[in-house]
């Protein structure tokens, strides 16, 4: 073998070297740098929709800042809202209520009973109550003035009422109270 025909050997044996790792550099890159591609690409779209998220979430606080600002009632307090709907039942505290509310009004309190449900369309319990009042049309309408503006939550549910003899009213109610 002559020298020439070594270095032409030699050189088509790198010129082959050189073309195979190109090659392989070449499916290197297109197995490593796609696959990232492609997560590149769904990163992309994820930022964007959290993106947009935050800008719908941004306009929303704005909106709700801007209400509260405008807002005229009256500043209710964590306080208020705990007497309104207290932790536990309490029944106590309301036959105190509506005994109170009953004398204050002139009414006499022939009977009152309770049960205990679920409140579904409100994430809080209910306590069912029954009740049977009789006093002077006027005092009944002013017992429910003071239900109403009452320091608990209460709904009168159903109300039937008997006009006796004595211009008296029989008031027969389903009442609910609530609590979380």
């Amino acid at each position: 073998m002559t020298v020439e025909n070594a270095s032409k050997s030699s050189f088509r044996f790198s010129s082959v070297l050189a073309i195979i790792l190109f090659i392989a550099v070449i499916a290197g890159a297109y197995f490593f740098i796609f696959p990232l591609k492609d997560k590149y690409d769904l990163n992309s779209v994820t930022l964007s929709q959290k993106q947009s998220e935050l800008t719908t979430a941004k306009s929303k606080l704005v909106e709700a800042q801007s209400f509260e600002s405008s807002f005229t009632g009256s500043e209710v307090t964590q306080k208020d809202i705990l007497n309104l709907i207290p932790q536990d039942v309490n029944q106590d505290n309301i036959i105190e209520i509506l005994s109170k509310s009953a004398d204050d009004n002139e009414i006499s309190l022939n009977s009152l009973s309770f049960g205990l449900s679920e409140g579904a369309e409100l994430e809080a319990n209910v306590v069912n109550i029954t009740m049977n009042i009789s006093g002077a049309h006027n005092d009944i309408l002013d017992f429910f003035d003071t239900l109403q503006n009452s320091s608990r939550k209460f709904l009168i549910k159903t109300i039937n009422v008997q006009t006796l003899e004595n211009q008296l009213e029989n008031v027969s109610l389903n009442i609910n109270a609530y609590f979380i």
